[in-house]
């Protein structure tokens, strides 16, 4: 069909009204057809980008008090799982079921660890519907919540699911002494410290990695040890591993460092993009050996 311009015309002086614009039926047609088709491509491009799928959460102290960091990791990868109605789905339209996410768990976990982690998540964090059906709340939540008025930060799904089955059963404690902590994180700039509402970072107090050990009640003569503990956990992004810690040294403290969380795991703040520059913290560098050492060197 040929293009052809259809204008609106003034019946009484049969000359061309200006500032209005017609279509005809195959117009709108055409025009409905590449919108929806633009809406498309949006949706699909921001199912894909991991900084767009997201759960929240609350960050006050305490909150997974009761649960040992181990099963504090277990319960927010089981979290990142749920719709917008809070219940556990395998996808939109499919919900899972009690057997579905007793074999999810299990990807990782043994029988008698779920059965434990179960027990202890059972009716405080996970209900079980009339219908079957399992929902989560203890402060997770999809999409917009009204009525809180709480400290919230967002997890990413997609990472965190990756980092989650990357991450040995054994260091899932590891993981765990971390997210207990979600509330001493900074909300602008992922590091741990004392005052977590600091936007100003020459006044952010960072803990150190000896506080750290103080604070999660691990051997403070072990902290070289936890340092690379750490260092084993990685997760992937874009096809390349990052570190879920990055420990930073000073020259006061060189074996003393202050740690930093990958932002693309969890972040509190508005503006994503303003952490990125932190990537460079996290990047996993491939092993040199000797020979590639001595190409450098004059």
């Amino acid at each position: 069909m040929k293009n052809r311009n259809i204008l609106p015309i003034d019946v009484s002086t049969g000359e061309v009204v200006p500032g209005i614009t017609m279509q005809d039926g195959d117009d709108r047609k055409r025009a409905r057809e590449y919108w929806e088709a633009q809406s498309t491509r949006e949706a699909r491009r921001r199912n894909h980008d991991p900084w767009s799928r997201f759960n929240m959460t609350t960050c006050r102290e305490n909150q997974f008090s009761g649960l040992t960091p181990q099963d504090t990791a277990r319960l927010i990868y089981a979290a990142s799982f749920m719709g917008y109605d809070g219940i556990l789905r395998k996808s939109e339209r499919t919900t899972l079921t009690f057997a579905d996410f007793e074999s999810l768990m299990r990807e990782q976990l043994s029988k008698s660890t779920f059965d434990r982690f179960w027990n202890v998540v059972k009716g405080r964090y996970i209900f079980q519907n009339n219908d079957g059906t399992l929902v989560v709340k203890g402060g997770f939540f999809r999409g917009k919540q009204k009525n809180i008025d709480e400290r919230l930060t967002k997890i990413f799904i997609q990472r965190l699911q990756n980092l989650y089955r990357r991450t040995k059963v054994t260091q899932h404690k590891h993981l765990g002494h971390v997210f207990k902590m979600l509330s001493c994180i900074n909300i602008q700039y992922n590091v741990v410290c004392e005052n977590p509402y600091e936007t100003d970072w020459s006044e952010v107090r960072p803990v150190t990695l000896k506080q750290f050990c103080r604070m999660i009640h691990y051997d403070e003569s072990q902290a070289t040890r936890l340092k690379d503990i750490y260092g084993e956990i990685t997760f992937d992004v874009n096809g390349k591993q990052q570190y879920f810690c990055a420990f930073v040294t000073t020259g006061r403290e060189p074996n003393n460092p202050y740690i930093i969380i990958n932002p693309r795991i969890f972040y509190a703040g508005a503006q994503p993009d303003r952490v990125d520059f932190l990537g460079m913290f996290f990047k996993v560098q491939p092993q040199l050996d000797n020979s590639d050492l001595s190409k450098n060197t004059v």
